[in-house]
Order: structure tokens, then sequence, then C-alpha cells
């Protein structure tokens, strides 16, 4: 587990350095959103908030990095975990110019628990591809996504579907 852990770390890392020196003239975008995970693990649905710092490469092309924290907290406070879910994706944009913007996304990360030593057993290195739909307003975006999440935990691997929505700044 200390290995995945690592892994994980020193992969953000390298991606945030070639991220910097790739796109250090142009300015990220922030987003901040709330998300709802239905999963094959136990419990199955949880709640959480997420957050993305996003670089534009060209109109079509965007790295990001984020993190976002889920809880699964619907069997009450005894039966509740909370997971961290660091992530580091790359988005294209189908149609920019559109005032309703389909994008790919795909990447890899983590879903580590926190806060509960029982709920080990289901943290691990994460794979995910999705999709989603940028909403143009004036200067910001809302965002509207789904992307499936494999997670490969110590004995077994799980699926999780979140779905987001949230605000580009």
């Amino acid at each position: 587990m200390r290995i995945a852990r690592l892994l994980t770390v020193t992969a953000f890392i390298l991606f945030g350095i070639a991220a910097y020196s790739t796109v250090s003239a142009q300015m990220p975008r922030i987003g901040f959103g709330l998300n709802g995970v239905a999963g094959t693990q136990d419990p199955a649905i949880g709640m959480g908030f997420d957050a993305r710092a996003s670089w534009p490469i060209n109109q079509d092309f965007s790295i990001a990095g984020g993190t976002g924290v889920i809880g699964y907290i619907f069997q009450g406070r005894d039966g509740s975990s909370y997971f961290l879910t660091p992530q580091a994706s790359a988005i294209v944009t189908l149609d920019a110019t559109n005032i309703k913007s389909p994008y790919f996304i795909a990447g890899v990360g983590g879903h580590f628990s926190i806060g509960s030593k029982d709920r080990g057993e289901d943290s691990g290195p994460t794979v995910h591809a999705g999709l989603g739909w940028a909403f143009m307003l004036q200067q910001t975006s809302i965002y509207l996504e789904v992307s499936p999440t494999l997670v490969v935990a110590r004995s077994a691997a799980s699926v999780l579907l979140p779905l987001r929505v949230g605000v580009v700044l």
C-alpha cells in the first residue's frame, strides 16, 4: 500500500512539474464542485466535494490536478467513513467555441481512507475516464461530469461512479 501511495504522489509531482513548465504563461482555471458517488463497495453511496485546477495547453486540450473528499455517511455516525480522492487528468474539449461544450476527461489518482483504519482495505490507486459538459457563462462556467473510476485496492478492485456538478472560475 505504501508503494502505491508513493507512486501516486510521485506521479502528481512529475505531472505538476511538466504542467508548470509547459503552460507557465497560461492562467489556470479553478473549479469547485459537489459530487455524488455510487459504487460496488460497501457502503455504496457517498457524497462529497472536490476542487480542481486546470491549465490550458491550447483551445482543445488541458491538464488538470485536484482533490476531493467523499463521505459515506448514510449509515450513521458509527458507520461513516471518509476518503481523500486526488486526481491528475487530461481534458479534451470537443467544441470549445460552443456555449455547451462537451469534453472527455481521463487520468490517474487515488482513493485513500482518512480517519478510518477498518476501511484501509478499500484504499488504492485509481484510473478514471469520463464525459462532461461545460456550460459557458460570461467569465465562468458550470460543469456536469460523470467519470467512472476503477479503484485497485489491496485485495479487490471496485468501481465508483461519481456524478459531479460545479463552477469553474
